[in-house]
Order: structure tokens, then C-alpha cells, then sequence
């Protein structure tokens, strides 16, 4: 499945006692990465919204395998799996940007699709359907 990727460099703010990245900045990460894809969609939270839906989080994973540093330049690739349900489920890989490309970690969020006042969605609405399939089209090139 091919990825969108993200360039994320690590901050000084981002490390722990220990100087490696504290661990939940991965998810931080992953958020960034997943919004610079939704956006060039129009599946944003704020487009969502302007649309008259949300996508909460409603599970979310992360796997870590290697620690990440200061100043390391990090990429995030970024993809989607096809649900039959209104849910997203956007998978992530997480790299050092070196010669070897080490994977440091790997993660998944699902989101389901609700209505500004909560009500839960059984079917993706049409509008949302049109961006998740121009973004699997985009992401298969």
C-alpha cells in the first residue's frame, strides 16, 4: 500500500529525562502526519466540521521499537484502510531518515464518523466517500 509521508524533525521539547523522544509524542506524530494527508481531502477536523461531521478517535496503537533522538529527521508515512462501516482506519510508519532508514515505529488509529451532536454514523456519507476514495486513488499512484 503506498504511503503519504511526512517530515517531522525532533525538538529539543519533544525528549525525555533520558534524551530520547517521550513516548507519547509518537502520537503526537501520528497526528500531524494524519492531518497534512486529511487535509489535501477535505477530511480535516475542521472541513469535518464544516461538513457537519466529526471523526473521533475511538482506538488507537502504537508499536515502538527503537528510541528516537534529538534532532533526528523522522518520516512518517501515513495510509488508509478501506472500511465497509463509517470508520477511518489510518495505519502509520514511523522512520529514522538515515542511511538505513531504521523503522522506530509503527501505529493505527480508528476514528468512526458522527454528527456534530454525537449520533453515530452506520454508513460513510456520500460527500466523505468522494474524499476517501480521491485519497486511496491518490495514495495507489
Amino acid at each position: 500500500m503506498p504511503l503519504y509521508k511526512t517530515f517531522i524533525t525532533v525538538r529539543f521539547n519533544e525528549v525525555d529525562m533520558y534524551q530520547i523522544v517521550w513516548h507519547g509524542r509518537f502520537i503526537e506524530y501520528f497526528e500531524i502526519a494524519r492531518n497534512q494527508l486529511a487535509q489535501k481531502f477535505g477530511l480535516d477536523p475542521i472541513n469535518l466540521k464544516k461538513k457537519g461531521y466529526m471523526a473521533p478517535v475511538i482506538e488507537l496503537s502504537c508499536r515502538y521499537f527503537l528510541p528516537a533522538k534529538l534532532n533526528d529527521n523522522l518520516v512518517i508515512e501515513t495510509g488508509i484502510k478501506p472500511s465497509d462501516t463509517a470508520k477511518l482506519i489510518f495505519i502509520y510508519n514511523l522512520f529514522r531518515s538515515n542511511s538505513n532508514n531504521e523503522l522506530i515505529a509503527k501505529g493505527e488509529t480508528i476514528h468512526v464518523i458522527t454528527t456534530l451532536d454525537g449520533v453515530l454514523l452506520y454508513h460513510i456519507p456520500d460527500e466523505i466517500d468522494k474524499s476517501l476514495k480521491a485519497m486511496i486513488d491518490y495514495l495507489q499512484r
